[in-house]
């Protein structure tokens, strides 16, 4: 964070990893590299620093798996402190209006991709769109006034959706 501060980066590009970081080069052909940061689970940290260290823009990339924990508000999502909570994710479903057996189904998963054979994943699918605001708005609590955010749930090998 402290190298893209000293390159003049006003905005960066948070992301779990490298696979989320070359999928996202091409929405921002602008950045250098060091614009680019990984913080694996430590979302919320992250954010933060970008925060703390006067970033105006903070583009967050998250892949599926990830987001469903993020969406419940867990800022560090390393499977040693938080698993897929089922139940959250069917109540998602629920919001998104889908059906009691869809509900089921998804109380059963113990892999969050798994969701994708259930519900499958397009741009304008409720569901996928419901993670990705719910995400957003957990991110946003980490802000100030100088700081904008736009989140980026990455699902599968090509899909995304865009939270502003």
């Amino acid at each position: 964070m402290k190298v893209a501060k000293g390159n003049q980066c006003a905005e960066i590009v948070l992301t779990s990893g490298k696979r989320s970081e070359n999928r996202l080069k091409k929405n921002f052909p602008h950045l250098p590299q060091v614009a680019y940061i990984h913080f694996g689970n430590l979302v919320g940290d992250a954010i933060q620093l970008g925060v703390d260290e006067g970033m105006e823009k903070i583009n967050v990339a998250i892949m599926f798996g990830k987001s469903v924990k993020l969406a419940e508000g867990n800022m560090n999502t390393h499977s040693k402190n938080v698993v897929l909570n089922a139940d959250f994710v069917a109540d998602l479903a629920k919001q998104a209006r889908y059906s009691d057996e869809i509900q089921n189904q998804i109380k059963e998963l113990k892999l969050a991709n798994a969701i994708l054979d259930i519900i499958p994943f397009s741009e304008n699918e409720a569901f996928y769109n419901l993670v990705a605001q719910k995400c957003l708005k957990n991110c946003q609590q980490l802000l100030n006034d100088s700081c904008s955010i736009q989140l980026f749930l990455l699902v599968g090998d090509e899909g995304m959706i865009i939270a502003k």
